[in-house]
């Protein structure tokens, strides 16, 4: 009996020599806690832990048919992979452009990014799924997109700005209009 002690003892001993040491954080007051420096730092402050997919700005350009002279206007987005984790799977954008005055809808667009978006890797979804304008008078438009999967900080996911788009073939112009947002 005494062996079967000693040597469950002994085991004891060994399972518990090759444990790794967990600290526990309590995360219930919204902070982080350094092991390292025992310092305490908000949450908030802590984006670029794990997925972080950020829109960074709406970019336009002109999408060309293959053997067309003159393209159309269109409007897209910059995504950035600003988490220190890559993202697999789907990167899903949708867009939306509706009348400044009234409201009213003008057009939508969506699309996506299937594939691996690795830390700090940014993409411009550039195609002919991008917000079309076909105006030829010029109007002011509210112009919103919003990216998927919704991560740690969800403000950086969603942008909304005002643009004067013309978006005839030909003299084709978009201006941000900051003033208006």
């Amino acid at each position: 009996m005494k062996k079967y002690f000693v040597l469950c003892v002994i085991l004891l001993f060994i399972v518990l020599a090759f444990t790794p040491y967990i600290k526990a954080v309590d995360l219930s007051n919204r902070d982080l806690i350094d092991i390292n420096s025992n310092k305490v730092t908000s949450i908030s402050e802590e984006t670029d832990m794990g997925l972080d997919i950020a829109v960074l700005d709406i970019v336009p350009y002109i999408w060309k048919e293959e053997k067309g002279l003159l393209g159309e206007l269109r409007l897209s987005l910059e995504i950035k992979n600003v988490g220190d984790t890559p993202t697999s799977g789907w990167v899903k954008y949708n867009g939306n452009a509706s009348y400044w005055i009234n409201n009213g809808t003008y057009g939508s667009a969506w699309g996506g990014l299937l594939g691996v978006l690795d830390p700090g890797e940014t993409w411009i979804p550039k195609s002919g799924a991008g917000l079309l304008f076909v105006n030829i008078i010029p109007r002011i438009f509210y112009i919103e997109y919003e990216v998927t999967p919704i991560d740690s900080n969800p403000d950086n996911n969603y942008i909304k700005q005002v643009y004067l788009v013309r978006g005839g073939e030909i003299f084709s112009f978009c201006i941000h209009i900051p003033l208006l947002e």
